[in-house]
């Protein structure tokens, strides 16, 4: 094997990771066959796609995840009389925000009263953050009323400015 088998980015901020490896073989490296496959993923987690697998061309394959956790490939290069060799890596796709909801949407609040409001960060596969970012609340330029650290939303009472 010339290069071991690796992947980038890591860790993984997206979906996809490029994984890649080389290998050499008597008959010319053109005659190796790469064929990756899992062999550790996150409980419950789909199984990665590859772009290309079991070619030659699958040397440089590009791998779809559809979870954040650790991921464990291993590649085995087969030349034509059969003889292989196997190399791994380790990916560690990190869950990104890539979506905020705010809750409640929208609110009427009556003069004098309050409204809890809350945030809840979602990552690049959709899944709730397993971890919440800590937000920070701030009423609108011009805005009336008061907001708590808390995202707890006071309007100022009847006839106030």
């Amino acid at each position: 094997m010339d290069t071991p088998a690796q992947g980038t980015p890591s860790p993984v901020t997206g979906t996809t990771t490029g994984l890649s490896v080389s290998g050499t073989d008597p008959a010319g490296a053109s005659s190796l066959t790469y064929t990756w496959s899992v062999t550790s993923a996150p409980a419950g987690a789909a199984a990665p796609t590859f772009s290309l697998n079991g070619a030659n061309a699958a040397q440089n394959t590009t791998a779809t995840f559809y979870q954040a956790g650790t991921y464990t490939f291993v590649v085995t290069l087969a030349d034509p009389g059969g003889l292989t060799a196997t190399s791994s890596v380790t990916a560690t796709v990190n869950q990104t925000v890539t979506r905020i909801t705010l809750t409640p949407a929208t609110a009427t609040v009556l003069d004098g009263a309050s409204q809890q409001f809350s945030a809840t960060a979602a990552d690049q596969f959709g899944n709730v953050m397993s971890t919440q970012p800590a937000w920070t609340w701030t009423l609108a330029s011009g805005s009336v009323g008061t907001l708590s650290g808390s995202g707890l939303y006071t309007a100022p009472a009847s006839g106030s400015k």
